[in-house]
């Protein structure tokens, strides 16, 4: 196809020059049916809040000039980088809705993590302990569960888990042991002194989570640790008390059941995949570095990869109709010491230059040190 009549002239010349990459392609230009709108614009953070930050008051913006919050996309290359998106969107009380997924802090992998830390916070809670407990299987089935859950009813945990289980008659010995290794290994360390993301870290560890996440099938054991890994890597960045980040995460959880016409007038956040086949007025692309877009899965594949990469770049330009923001991060996390490197799809799209991105990667890192 040689003509686009979706998206603006500007918005068309970038994804057109970006495709013309790929080897398959005869080099023909793409030309819009529509004037060149506004020039798609092109911002650098310091740091991934920052970045998130910035699209938050943007939105703020476009809300202001009367268009709808259901014409204003976020597009991610990966599901775990909605988490500092989202908090922005709740920090300045904007509507948003996750689609083709849950969001971050509902996801199943980041409520275990957080029912662990409950159950180190507080070790008589045995509710969040029982969602954990069997993740990988111990052993335990069904009815252990249930007798696990249904001790805080009766008052059976009052001097704690350990010792309600010695006295318990509603276990096997085998499971009754499986629990207190686990318990062991969990309480190896003195956790209660443990800075957040190394006790995050440790339990992880300590729980053999990672062989749970092991049965899932295809990308989604690595999709889901790369949620848990975002979710350490903003303890980091926070440096919260266990105390203060269990409150905040209560905060942060999804209090009610949106309704249809909420999630109609929100803001769209999704996967470069999902938005396949949809189209809005507003779109923004965050998150434009080497290894994650293009991703280094596709990278270690070779050109092939790279060349399935560039097509969803192109796909996800070329849902914007009307306005296109793109961003990327000099650092994914305030600690970090090794600079994140920006997208060679930012030049092949002939977005900007390397002498204009480094110019405002100075101007980014100066703006963060003031």
């Amino acid at each position: 196809l040689t003509k686009n009549y979706r998206c603006t002239g500007s918005i068309t010349k970038i994804a057109s020059s970006l495709i013309n990459h790929n080897s398959n392609r005869l080099n023909s230009e793409i030309l819009s049916h529509r004037d060149s709108g506004e020039p798609v614009r092109l911002s650098v953070a310091c740091t991934r809040d920052e970045e998130s930050e910035n699209i938050a008051k943007n939105i703020i913006k476009i809300k202001a000039s009367g268009i709808n919050m259901k014409d204003v996309a976020i597009l991610v290359r990966a599901s775990h980088l909605t988490r500092s998106i989202e908090q922005a969107m709740m920090r300045h009380n904007i509507p948003y809705s996750i689609t083709g997924g849950f969001r971050f802090y509902d996801r199943e992998e980041i409520k275990d993590i957080i029912s662990m830390l409950r159950f180190v916070y507080n070790p008589r809670d045995v509710i969040s302990f029982s969602r954990f407990m069997n993740k990988p299987r111990r052993g335990l089935g069904s009815k252990c569960v249930q007798a696990i859950s249904a001790s805080s009813l009766r008052g059976g945990l009052t001097n704690g888990l350990q010792q309600y289980l010695s006295q318990s008659t509603d276990m096997k010995e085998a499971n009754k042991n499986a629990i207190f290794r686990l318990i062991e290994n969990i309480f190896s360390k003195p956790v209660k002194d443990m800075p957040l993301k190394e006790l995050t870290e440790h339990v992880v560890e300590e729980t053999k989570y990672k062989d749970y996440l092991k049965t899932f099938k295809g990308d989604v054991p690595q999709d889901k640790m790369d949620n848990i890994l975002e979710l350490i890597k903003s303890m980091g960045i926070s440096n919260q008390s266990i105390g203060e980040f269990l409150t905040s995460v209560s905060l942060m959880s999804t209090p009610k059941e949106a309704t249809e016409e909420d999630v109609i007038n929100s803001v769209k956040i999704m996967t470069m995949h999902a938005s396949k086949g949809l189209e809005f007025g507003n779109v923004f692309l965050p998150c434009m570095e080497e290894e994650t877009l293009p991703h280094r899965r596709s990278l270690a594949e070779g050109p092939k990869g790279l060349e399935e990469e560039r097509r969803l770049a192109y796909v996800a330009i070329t849902r914007a109709m009307d306005r296109l923001w793109i961003s990327t991060a000099l650092f994914d996390g305030g600690r970090e010491r090794s600079m994140k490197m920006p997208s060679r799809f930012l030049f092949e799209s002939g977005l900007c230059d390397k002498d204009i991105y480094y110019e405002l990667a100075q101007e980014a890192r100066n703006s963060y040190m003031a």
